[in-house]
């Protein structure tokens, strides 16, 4: 309990990464590590390989002016009119197959909660009433695979856990809550509870928002360390995952839907039971998800010591 590690400075520290995708993904992992190896705690790498859509430029005009936008697809190309306007927030057949401009109706900004394999361009609330009111719309959107290996750092009893604890490190944009947040908390706990590493399997996942995997293509990371580690998954008595933290009070819950979205891994049906989320204000989080605007204004200091707090109550009272 006497060594001290400061949270926040660690999101300030993250952040500097984002997006943390690609290369930049490496970039926050060597961090990490190199914190890790700061206050001793021992470390393994579990290398995979995955692929991501780099978004190289996205542009979209309504009636000639330029509108704020990124891209939020797997593939490349134009889009013309505006007989496909969608919500991010729900994926349809349809959505996925054709070209689309898409918002997010829980946030102002320019959040991209959904990807599509057609092009696509996510837009502000702004951008879509000027949208609306256009004659003529028109953008394009170019994307590059780009392949590198990811990885799961891995700390503490990798052989037999008691309990497996996850957190994603990687970001779409700013990230601070989505997931720095996570990340911080746990290596909170790591720090400032040695012991726990007796029993405790701590995963720092990398890859979690965005790859080539179909049907699903969140995950990648979750989906890499089960493939590997699959019976030590099956043995262990409780699964928790941290994310999206420090922006309200904390929550800890099971509900399944939320579960997907947040772990989608292969074997849940199977593991379900034991596999519980600590997460933030969700409906807080919405409001800046995916965009530039999750940053550390979202966060405070109290919300994410209570957050340590009940993770490390929730180890004490599953490894009993």
């Amino acid at each position: 309990m006497n060594k001290i590690f400061n949270t926040l400075e660690f999101i300030k520290q993250m952040i500097k990464f984002s997006p943390r995708q690609g290369e930049n993904e490496q970039k926050a992992a060597e961090f990490i590590v190199s914190v890790l190896k700061k206050y001793k705690i021992p470390l393994a790498l579990q290398n995979f390989k995955t692929s991501i859509p780099l978004i190289k430029k996205a542009w979209l005009t309504a009636d000639g002016q330029t509108l704020n936008c990124a891209g939020a697809s797997f593939i490349s190309g134009r889009i013309e009119g505006k007989e496909n306007i969608v919500s991010s927030l729900v994926i349809s057949d349809e959505c996925a197959r054709l070209p689309n401009i898409n918002f997010s109706p829980k946030s102002e900004f320019v959040s991209r909660p959904s990807f599509y394999y057609a092009p696509a361009i996510a837009v502000d609330r702004r951008g879509l009433k000027k949208i609306l009111q256009a004659d003529k719309i028109s953008g394009d959107v170019k994307v590059k695979p780009f392949a590198f290996d990811s990885s799961n750092i891995l700390a503490g009893n990798a052989a037999d856990p008691k309990i497996i604890i996850f957190a994603h490190y990687d970001s779409i944009e700013t990230g601070a809550t989505d997931n720095a947040s996570g990340t911080a908390v746990m290596m909170d706990t790591i720090i400032k509870y040695p012991e726990t590493l007796k029993f405790v399997l701590y995963v720092f996942a990398g890859n979690e928002e965005l790859s080539y995997d179909k049907p699903t293509y969140w995950g990648r990371g979750y989906r890499a360390f089960e493939k590997k580690n699959r019976k030590i998954m099956e043995r262990c008595k409780n699964i928790i995952v941290v994310d999206s933290l420090g922006n309200g009070k904390t929550r800890v819950d099971q509900n399944p839907e939320l579960m997907h979205l947040a772990f989608p891994i292969i074997n849940m049906n199977e593991w379900k039971n034991k596999i519980t989320l600590i997460c933030g204000d969700m409906e807080k989080l919405m409001k800046v998800y995916h965009s530039q605007k999750d940053d550390l204004r979202q966060i405070s200091a109290k919300c994410l010591e209570e957050s340590s707090q009940i993770l490390i109550m929730q180890i004490h009272e599953r490894s009993v």
